[in-house]
């Protein structure tokens, strides 16, 4: 927490004019520092436990149900062997397949 601070501080100082309000500025510094430092949800899918599968231009992280309910908020009891689970890395969304029937989106990350 003290680096992402020392790092808004050099950054406020770098970007203030004459007459800025060095709180606000500072406040923006530490937002979009703050915003960077997080972690994509592809890497927290990799983290616990997700696969990656690459073939073509398709680029999928695989997870289990328990995966999925964590990271949706969801609280689905369903089927794993009926149903498939994955971010699809190229529009950043969790699709759920059932029975391999088609895609269906669960929830979209930005």
């Amino acid at each position: 927490m003290r680096n992402i601070f020392t790092q808004a501080h050099k950054l406020t100082k770098s970007i203030i004019t004459q007459g800025d309000d060095y709180r606000a500025t500072f406040a923006l510094a530490l937002k979009a520092i703050y915003a960077n430092k997080q972690e994509s949800i592809a890497d927290r899918l990799i983290k616990m436990g997700g696969n990656l599968w690459e073939k073509g231009n398709m680029k999928r992280i695989y997870i289990d149900l328990k995966t999925f309910n964590e990271v949706t908020g969801y609280e689905y009891s369903l089927n794993e062997s009926k149903n498939k689970f994955y971010l699809d890395l190229k529009d950043n969304c969790i699709y759920r397949r059932y029975n391999n029937g088609r895609p269906k989106v669960e929830k979209v990350f930005q």
